[in-house]
């Protein structure tokens, strides 16, 4: 393996490699752990014959897979339940230009380089591959809102600013940018718009680029973004009060692959119903079922937009990110979900509050 390939890798090869026995939910936290957005399936002698990725673990979800199958009995079976052919790879001495090359070409995000017995030996990223022409992305943090659930705890602070441990769950958020690399950050303000502006000013201290947009007047979740119409860029949108532990790079990724024009970070959410559901059709009682559990799936307060969806919107006006994604659909563009599987909390009432604080805690 050449020096160049083996800087590419930011974990070992061994905590990135699992065999097909290993359950969905266990292959989505080795996902996660390994902050590279996939993981290398391999046989009994160690041979490569599979990958699965951050979006395939999402679609997963997407279709209500359960989450304790094996990855050998759900993800690496295709439509027919066949086993799928061996991943694209390439040799461990590959160049970079020839990884180049290959992700130009295929449009994959992740290459196993592998040895002459086809063990794999490290994992080229389209992120590490192109870590220095990267593409400069613009992130917008929603902070203007009043909070008024939390009160009395947003009497004098905006609920962004809201210290969840020892840092703020603004700057929870700004942090979590700039570990993923987004260079132009915008955080969009109306009340208490001054304890914001004083506190992180232009950012400098964090080493990140803060621009502010002051509402004079509330324009919704999505009005402020009409500012952005011509600048060409895609957006990722983030309300201000979410705790998350959700890589915005990977839903960027998974935004591009599908080529969608606005992608809706979603969070499956059960109701759990205390007494037995009754199935009636006029006066007849054709079912029941006890205490039954419905799920669903809820906004989470995260988008990434396209710079022709952000024409959509009328400026300087009140408008709402509802309103934005059925415009969107009406004009017939292609609005994708994106689950979040990671730690998400929205933190819209005090007890939510309570329950990050003491989630922090922990970490």
């Amino acid at each position: 393996m050449t020096e160049q390939n083996s800087a590419m890798m930011k974990t070992g090869i061994v905590s990135l490699t699992i065999s097909p026995s290993f359950t969905v939910r266990e292959a989505m936290q080795m996902i996660e752990d390994g902050r590279q957005g996939a993981v290398l399936v391999v046989n009994d002698e160690g041979k490569l014959i599979g990958i699965i990725t951050d979006g395939d673990i999402r679609r997963a979800v997407l279709k209500n897979i359960a989450l304790d199958k094996s990855i050998g009995d759900t993800l690496l079976r295709d439509v027919a339940g066949e086993m799928p052919p061996p991943p694209l790879t390439m040799p461990a001495d590959a160049s970079r230009s020839e990884l180049i090359d290959l992700i130009t070409a295929t449009g994959l995000r992740h290459i196993p380089l592998i040895d002459s017995a086809g063990k794999p030996v490290s994992l080229a990223t389209i992120e590490n591959v192109f870590e220095d022409t990267a593409q400069e992305m613009s992130a917008l943090i929603m902070a203007g809102g009043f909070g008024n659930r939390l009160r009395p705890l947003t009497d004098n602070i905006p609920k962004p600013m809201l210290k969840v441990g020892e840092r703020s769950l603004l700057e929870r958020i700004v942090e979590q940018l700039k570990d993923e690399k987004f260079s132009d950050i915008n955080i969009s303000t109306h009340y208490k718009h001054e304890v914001i502006a004083d506190y992180f000013q232009n950012g400098e201290s964090l080493g990140v680029s803060i621009r502010y947009l002051k509402e004079e007047e509330p324009l919704g979740t999505a009005g402020i973004l009409s500012q952005f119409a011509d600048t060409g860029s895609r957006m990722l949108v983030i309300n201000g009060d979410i705790l998350t532990k959700v890589s915005f790079r990977a839903m960027m990724a998974f935004h591009v692959s599908h080529h969608s024009s606005l992608t809706v970070g979603c969070r499956l959410h059960e109701v759990r119903i205390p007494y037995g559901e009754l199935e009636i059709q006029g006066v007849n009682v054709c079912s029941i079922q006890e205490k039954p559990v419905h799920r669903y799936f809820v906004s989470a307060g995260i988008y990434i937009v396209e710079p022709e969806v952000l024409k959509l919107i009328p400026k300087g006006k009140p408008y709402q990110m509802p309103e934005l994604i059925d415009a969107t659909l009406a004009l017939g563009k292609q609005v994708i979900s994106f689950p979040i599987t990671e730690y998400w909390r929205d933190i819209g009432r005090i007890d939510d509050f309570h329950q990050a604080v003491e989630d922090v805690s922990e970490w």
